[in-house]
């Protein structure tokens, strides 16, 4: 399997346009989903894909996407700090702001969710090579 997705799939150059049609599939589901709960009147669902948003736009990618099925971890992530290079940081964050300073020092910080982070990114991606 393994050489076959390097020869038809990386090779070719075709993986970003494999993973965006896996993310048109996975979205497709929840979008279609979502249009069912607003028409049926249940409000909670919405508020809940808001707090998903407002965490994605966060930078917390995993809590974010964990939220839309677990509706506390969204409301955590988002009202917690957002990661230093994030849309939300760049646009809430003045620079050289109390704010900034504590998500820069947060996202520095040495500890077993940053290597646990990269393990899992590394895992997915596939590790950096050396320059």
């Amino acid at each position: 399997m393994g050489d076959w997705y390097q020869r038809q799939i990386v090779d070719p150059g075709k993986q970003p346009l494999l993973f965006l049609l896996l993310g048109f599939l996975g979205a497709f589901p929840f979008i279609r989903l979502s249009v069912r709960m607003i028409r049926a009147g249940h409000p909670r669902r919405t508020a809940n894909a808001g707090f998903a948003l407002v965490a994605l736009g966060k930078g917390k990618a995993f809590t974010g996407l964990l939220g839309i099925l677990v509706p506390v971890f969204a409301v955590v992530a988002a009202l917690r700090l957002a990661r230093p290079g994030s849309p939300w940081a760049r646009t809430h964050y003045p620079a050289g702001g109390r704010k900034a300073e504590r998500a820069r020092v947060r996202e520095e910080r040495e500890g077993w969710q940053r290597h646990l982070r990269i393990r899992v990114y590394d895992a997915i991606a596939g590790k950096p090579s050396e320059p």
